[in-house]
C-alpha cells in the first residue's frame, strides 16, 4: 500500500505543470536582507513565526526567503587555484572538500517550516553580496576578480557552488513540492545566457540526483 500511494504521488506531482505552480503561488512577500545578511538581524530584523502567519492571514500565498551561503557559512577556499586559461586539468577537487554550516542550514530549516507549516509557497532563494563577490563576479570579464571558463579557480568554484547546493537538497529532501529551489538571484548582471544555461544545468541535475 505504501510503494502504491509514493507512485500515485510521484505521478500527481509529475502533471502539475511550472504554469499551474505559478498560478497556485499567487500574491508573495519577500524576507529580503534577512537570512541573506551576513548575521542575521544585521540589515533587517531578526524574522519569528509570526510573520508568516501574519502572512497568511493576510492573503498571501507564497514567501520568497533569500539566502546566502557564502562568507564563513561554507568552508573551503578556492583562492589557491589559477584563473588562467587551460588550468581546469589542474583542479581534481571534490564537493568534499566544502562544508556547509550546520547551524545555518539548521536556521534556515526552522524558517521554512515556519512557512510551510502555514500552507505557504516557499522559494529558497539563493542570494547575497557574498555569493556575487565570491562567486558571481568571476563570471564577469571587467570584474578584477574575473577567472577563465577553462581555469582551475572556475573548476573550484563551480565544484564549491555544487557542494552548497548538495548540502541544500539533501537537508530539505523530504519536503513538499511547495518548497521551491531557486538556483540563483539576478545573474543575468554577471553571467551570460549560456552559462546561465550551463550552470542551471549543473545544478538542477544535482538536485535530481539525490
Amino acid at each position: 500500500f505504501f510503494y502504491v500511494t509514493f507512485f500515485i504521488s510521484l505521478r500527481l506531482i509529475a502533471q502539475v505543470s511550472p504554469y499551474q505552480i505559478v498560478q497556485d503561488m499567487g500574491r508573495g512577500l519577500n524576507l529580503g536582507n534577512t537570512l541573506s545578511a551576513p548575521v542575521e538581524g544585521n540589515w533587517a530584523p531578526i524574522v519569528y513565526e509570526q510573520f508568516f502567519i501574519d502572512v497568511k492571514n493576510e492573503g498571501f500565498s507564497n514567501v520568497r526567503i533569500p539566502v546566502d551561503f557564502y562568507g564563513d557559512r561554507t568552508s573551503g577556499s578556492t583562492e589557491s587555484f589559477s584563473i588562467n586559461s587551460g588550468t581546469e586539468s589542474d583542479y581534481s577537487g571534490s564537493i568534499s572538500d566544502f562544508t556547509v554550516s550546520s547551524t545555518y542550514l539548521n536556521r534556515l530549516e526552522t524558517v521554512i517550516d515556519w512557512s510551510i507549516n502555514q500552507g505557504l509557497y516557499t522559494v529558497l532563494d539563493f542570494h547575497g553580496a557574498e555569493l556575487k563577490s565570491e562567486f558571481l563576479t568571476t563570471f564577469n570579464s571587467s570584474e578584477p576578480n574575473y577567472c577563465e571558463p577553462n581555469s582551475a579557480k572556475r573548476a573550484a568554484d563551480l565544484m564549491k557552488f555544487k557542494s552548497i547546493w548538495t548540502a541544500i537538497a539533501n537537508h530539505f529532501i523530504n519536503y513538499p513540492e511547495t518548497l521551491i529551489f531557486e538556483v540563483v538571484n539576478e545573474p543575468y548582471f554577471e553571467l551570460s545566457a549560456d552559462e546561465m544555461d550551463a550552470l542551471n544545468s549543473l545544478i538542477i541535475s544535482t538536485i535530481r540526483a539525490t
